[in-house]
């Protein structure tokens, strides 16, 4: 009869699917693949990457970042130092080591970053600034998981205002479990004063978690606030630039604020 429940036969033992070895471990890679990326849920130290390359430029950046716990995060502290140099006109790189610290747990290396980004032409050529970032990154603390970071980088000149916005894909992965790509972006306005003050908005956010492209707003991590950067001409053609900010949450899952910071040194 259509509607009524049919009695429930005892399970059979011996149909029941025998679990192989090899499904457990990739299972088991699999979430370690996600733990980390639980742990990795917000940068604080992020900066926004540029798509204008200058050739023979060298750098020593060093990067830090401050975020409050929020609803659903823990206080993080994370850095990084790294040295870049301007190989052609359209290649850049680096090579930086970031430090990690959650809550009260001591400061200790996270990883090392292979940092490159490609200008697909050069400055101005194009109506819009067009570049791609490449980043591959390592674990230095013994859980064998990496990441990729991709895509593309856009910037734009209205007068004395000048407009980024950057929408990179990240994957982790681990052996041979891999999460799925993560959509981030990295947007800023900036108002150019002076050289050596400028200031406006600069935002960072995360559309996916946990190897998921798309999850609820709730899960998404969005922060916004205002920036402060410049530029200082020193001797022999050196210089120092800098930008800092300081960004607010806009959802349980990002810190309530974050206070960011970066210092490179162009020589």
């Amino acid at each position: 009869m259509i509607g009524a429940a049919s009695p429930r036969r005892a399970p059979d033992p011996a149909a029941r699917p025998a679990i192989r070895p090899a499904r457990v471990r990739a299972l088991a890679a699999a979430a370690l693949v996600g733990t980390s990326i639980a742990a990795h849920a917000v940068d604080s130290s992020e900066y926004l990457v540029s798509p204008i390359v200058t050739q023979g430029e060298r750098e020593f950046d060093w990067e830090s970042g401050a975020g409050s716990p929020g609803p659903r995060t823990h206080s993080e502290v994370n850095s990084g130092v790294g040295i870049g140099l301007g190989v052609s006109e359209h290649w850049a790189t680096e090579v930086a080591l970031e430090y990690h610290k959650i809550s009260t747990r001591r400061t200790v290396p996270d990883e090392l970053e292979w940092e490159n980004v490609y200008a697909l032409a050069d400055q101005g050529e194009w109506p819009v600034d067009v570049g791609l970032s490449l980043d591959l990154s390592r674990s230095v603390t013994g859980s064998g998981t990496n990441s990729l970071r991709f895509g593309p980088l856009f910037q734009k000149e209205f007068g004395n205002y000048l407009a980024n916005f950057n929408l990179l894909f990240l994957r982790r992965y681990k052996q041979h479990a891999y999460s799925g790509l993560e959509p981030r972006y990295q947007a800023q306005i900036e108002y150019r004063y002076s050289e050596p003050l400028e200031f406006g908005l600069q935002a960072f956010g995360r559309l996916g978690a946990g190897g998921h492209f798309h999850v609820g707003a709730s899960r998404q991590v969005h922060r916004m606030g205002p920036v402060v950067l410049g530029n200082f001409n020193l001797a022999r053609g050196h210089s120092i630039s800098y930008n800092a900010a300081w960004l607010y949450g806009l959802t349980g899952a990002s810190p309530r604020s974050t206070f960011r910071l970066q210092i490179e040194f162009e020589f």
